[in-house]
């Protein structure tokens, strides 16, 4: 699993091992101290992440591996320009300014994977595969988009 950011991919492994590398394709991957199963570079400021047991991570960007827990349980997260985005093994949805202050906040609807990186939408995949998208700043309304996906992942532009 990888997610790009505006200077960096960032991945993790099978071993839940961490890699970063320049979006350009140059130099090579580096690891970097932790574990995790999930990581999203887009965050504006932070890279963020959860583990295998659905701990919550951020890291100020440029990111070396300092890893700080943010209370809370996701089983996926991803960072928008202003806000962090997860959902949790109930598909249950949640935000959170991106810098991790404030109080998490439940979206209405369920999720099994948010996308957070569209300027003005988030999108996600349903647990039937279905398709959704919320205008940001998401209070739940959700309008469904043709098609069925297992995950989703938007760009500045869109899905």
């Amino acid at each position: 699993r990888f997610d790009a950011g505006d200077m960096e991919v960032w991945g993790v492994n099978c071993n839940d091992d961490i890699y970063k590398r320049n979006v350009d394709g140059s130099g090579s991957w580096i690891h970097l101290p932790g574990k995790l199963k999930h990581v999203s570079a887009s965050g504006n400021g932070y890279i963020w992440g959860v583990n295998s047991d659905d701990n919550i991570y951020k890291c100020k960007k440029p990111c070396t591996g300092g890893w700080e827990q943010v209370p809370g349980k996701l089983k996926q997260i991803d960072g928008g320009y202003n806000y962090v985005y997860g959902v949790n093994n109930n598909n249950e949805i949640y935000t959170l300014p991106v810098d991790g202050s404030g109080s998490w906040r439940q979206i209405p609807g369920k999720l099994k994977h948010v996308s957070a990186s569209g300027t003005h939408s988030i999108f996600g995949a349903a647990p039937d595969d279905t398709i959704w998208r919320c205008k940001k700043p998401c209070i739940g309304e959700w309008e469904k988009i043709d098609g069925a996906l297992k995950q989703c992942d938007a760009t500045i532009n869109g899905l």
